[in-house]
């Protein structure tokens, strides 16, 4: 037989099943708040019996407060007031606090009374059980009191977090697919309020232009309906909806419901909301790869150079809604490339393309279609194609004497080829990259450069990167700047557009690929607490020129541990300072405390 004790914690528990998980308007919900109010009041008879005492109506009374907890906790009270939907939240917030206020004044009195009327007929009588549930009572309310302290320091106190953490802010990429969207999107932040999470996602969407994003915080627990048509399980998620019916789209994004969970997902919260925003509004851009002639590839196999992996401009480029293939002889590159094409990418071939590819590629671009061509000089030049389009392909590599940007702790000759450069035109392509020239650098590593022909007067060849000054060329592979090697600014990037028959041609070449490499594109500069990524800017900034979205481009705020890159000098400072400054700081105090301890000294 179920003793009062149970009973009293099955009509809680059916409150609370018909309220927060079934929601007041479902069919059983009558028929469990029923189940409910008699367990309640089943208990207190079961407790009551055998006993002279005539504490019922107490005990009737603290039930009657459980009961209420959960009818305010459930935000009905809300029904005889006009709330505005601007504060709506706030009533939801008052009516949660004040339910849980009612709850410990019911559950902790009772549970008081339970262990008394536990003990047996001779520890019982009325004074006893009215003192009980009166001291109880007042050391609920002593604990409900620290709430309110705790809420107003939390207001007021500055918090102070020494290990590195920072939600990601919006990046320009994201405020401007915002600012241009087409069809409003709605964002359901699935949040319980006063959580540490829920501030730090707030703090990233305060920053989000509204007017054509509407932005709702909801509570998982409190709109099961809606959280079940938007397929969310728990709260923790944001889920970004657009269009209605059989035209709703939807994304989610997982943060998780606690600061320890979600601190990984936050720092990364801009890309993962810029990903999410492309999908529901645009059409993805199909890139095809050329594959067959020993080009960068995202696929390692055991015995290949992992410093040509591109796995993560892959993955970065299915981030900003590119679709990726491949394109070999077997599909097209001889003879017709597929019309899905947006974008042709060649990146950085080992071996010559046939005149057949050449020419199909050349085809290809002058139907009014894109070409994103990096090369290296160990590869080929390209001649015929990058003829075609205005340029000539220097292989001869470029070095600097003083900045450079090593890749171990010691710097060797080799490093001098290691060429970092903040030389950006005004070109629509890289205008982030200049606007931001004096925090962003590019590197790139053992490049060659380009030079403009004097070809088709309705080519537009822009330079976009140059190198820094005293930058010259290793033509005797020396490592040495002999005195018939002239520095010079070079060219490592360029833009072409030609328009032909109202179609617009365009390309971008670049003399080197290793910038795309897993080895780079992930890698950034620190600026205060933002950490800035130039090469993957780069290149989603001048994909997004070639394929006519424009505005997509900007920075992405990724607030992930990168490595960080050094120039030499410092590199050389951190390298000395830590192997060499440090020990001996360490060897002359301990010397000094030594011969001071010899001399009588303490």
């Amino acid at each position: 037989m179920l003793g009062y004790r149970s009973l009293y914690f099955i009509g809680l528990l059916s409150w609370m099943t018909a309220d927060r998980i079934l929601g007041l308007e479902h069919s059983l919900s009558t028929l469990l708040v029923f189940i409910g109010g008699l367990s309640t009041l089943g208990s207190a008879i079961l407790a009551k019996r055998g006993h002279t005492s005539t504490w019922l109506p107490l005990f009737v009374i603290l039930a009657l407060f459980g009961y209420g907890s959960w009818w305010l906790g459930g935000v009905q009270g809300q029904q005889f007031f006009t709330v505005h939907e601007d504060n709506l939240l706030q009533w939801q917030a008052c009516w949660q606090s004040f339910g849980a206020i009612l709850l410990l004044t019911s559950l902790i009195p009772t549970l008081a009374l339970h262990h008394l009327f536990s003990l047996g007929q001779q520890h019982i009588s009325d004074r006893k059980a009215t003192k009980q549930a009166l001291l109880w009572t007042g050391t609920t309310f002593i604990l409900l009191s620290v709430f309110p302290i705790n809420y107003i320091a939390h207001q007021t106190n500055e918090r102070w977090d020494l290990g590195y953490f920072k939600t990601a802010t919006p990046g320009e990429s994201s405020l401007n697919l915002v600012r241009n969207l087409s069809e409003p999107i709605t964002v359901y932040l699935f949040f319980q309020m006063g959580m540490d999470v829920t501030e730090e996602v707030r703090t990233y969407f305060d920053q989000v232009p509204t007017d054509n994003l509407n932005i709702q915080y909801v509570d998982k627990d409190l709109k099961p309906q809606l959280a079940k048509e938007l397929s969310v399980q728990s709260n923790g998620m944001i889920v970004l909806v657009k269009g209605e019916d059989a035209d709703k789209s939807i994304e989610r994004i997982n943060i998780g419901k606690t600061l320890s969970q979600a601190k990984r997902k936050l720092k990364k919260l801009d890309e993962d909301f810029r990903e999410a925003v492309f999908k529901l509004t645009k059409a993805p851009s199909t890139l095809y790869f050329t594959t067959g002639h020993g080009e960068l590839y995202w696929k390692v196999q055991d015995g290949d150079d992992t410093s040509r992996n591109i796995s993560l401009l892959k993955r970065g480029l299915s981030a900003s809604n590119f679709t990726i293939k491949e394109l070999s002889i077997a599909n097209g590159l001889a003879n017709e490339i597929p019309e899905d094409a947006t974008a042709v990418v060649i990146l950085a071939p080992q071996t010559e393309f046939s005149d057949a590819e050449i020419e199909t590629l050349l085809s290809y671009w002058r139907s009014g279609k894109s070409l994103f061509i990096a090369l290296e000089p160990e590869g080929p030049s390209l001649e015929p194609l990058l003829a075609a389009l205005g340029l000539q392909y220097n292989q001869t590599p470029l070095a600097h004497s003083s900045i450079y940007m090593p890749t171990s702790s010691r710097t060797l000759p080799i490093h001098k080829r290691n060429l970092i450069t903040n030389k950006f035109s005004t070109h629509a392509s890289v205008t982030t990259l200049s606007r931001y020239n004096k925090v962003m650098q590019l590197v790139f590593v053992n490049t060659g450069s380009l030079t403009k022909l004097e070809s088709d007067p309705s080519l537009k060849v822009t330079t976009l990167i140059k190198s820094l000054e005293d930058t010259w060329k290793d033509t005797n592979n020396n490592l040495q700047q002999d005195s018939t090697e002239a520095t010079d600014l070079w060219v490592l990037g360029t833009a072409i557009e030609q328009t032909l028959d109202n179609t617009e041609n365009k390309a971008i070449v670049f003399a080197d690929a290793s910038w795309l490499t897993d080895d780079y594109l992930g890698k950034g500069f620190k600026v205060g607490q933002q950490t800035i990524q130039p090469h993957a800017i780069t290149l989603s900034d001048t994909l997004f020129w070639l394929t006519d979205q424009e505005d997509s481009k900007g920075t992405v705020n990724n607030e992930q541990d990168v490595k960080i890159q050094h120039s030499k000098e410092g590199q050389g400072w951190i390298f000395f300072g830590s192997s060499a400054l440090i020990p001996m700081l360490i060897f002359g105090l301990g010397r000094w405390r030594i011969s001071r301890r010899n001399r009588g000294g303490v």
